[in-house]
């Protein structure tokens, strides 16, 4: 069972995914009320200081819970037979969320918890692409649009129509972005926009 077949599962775990969300939403409103307080006295200051820390300590226990639980279905996951490339690629992409996750856990733990102080990435200066680098990414472009000149108009059809029809653009724009460059996408989308602005 691929990835596709998960689906079905995640579909009847939909219930329980909502729970928790709601419960790491609850967990870090929680964590973002308590700064809120306008205490005066150096007591009560304290006192917040301290229920500041637990909440957010709170907040990233469960967070990282959840994080684990997604861990291990993804450890399930990479010893699925019949996996397809795009399962590997969906792969990726979860544990890169899931490392970002940690990520901001980490930066959350050490700025409100320990109290650091963390530095800022410095600012990277932007290069322009050589003029080789630009007729490079033509030629690709143009390969890209020829390799793919059977199938776009469809995609791109069918995209409009999903605009128009106001159905799941996000769905048909998952499928146009396989055979369509962005110039295609984005020209498309446009020309419908404005046609379905005007039949409003």
């Amino acid at each position: 069972m691929g990835l596709q077949g998960w689906t079905v599962v995640l579909d009847l775990n939909r219930g329980q995914y909502n729970d928790n969300l709601r419960h790491v939403k609850r967990q870090m409103r929680s964590a973002q009320n308590m700064k809120r307080s306008n205490a005066q006295s150096p007591e009560l200051q304290e006192k917040n200081a301290t229920r500041i820390v637990q909440a957010h300590e709170d907040y990233l226990a469960v967070s990282a819970h959840y994080l684990d639980k997604a861990e291990a279905t993804l450890a399930k996951l990479d010893g699925l037979e019949n996996a397809t490339e795009s399962d590997g690629r969906t792969q990726q992409e979860i544990a890169g969320l899931i490392r970002h996750a940690r990520h901001q856990i980490d930066q959350t733990r050490r700025r409100v918890i320990l109290d650091e102080a963390i530095a800022t990435p410095q600012l990277i200066e932007l290069a322009r692409s050589s003029d080789e680098e630009k007729q490079s990414q033509l030629t690709r472009l143009a390969a890209f649009h020829a390799l793919h000149a059977d199938e776009s108009p469809a995609m791109l059809a069918a995209l409009q129509q999903a605009v128009i029809e106001d159905g799941n653009v996000f769905e048909k724009l998952m499928d146009a972005v396989r055979v369509c460059s962005l110039g295609q996408i984005t020209d498309a989308l446009f020309e419908v926009d404005g046609q379905y602005r005007r039949s409003m």
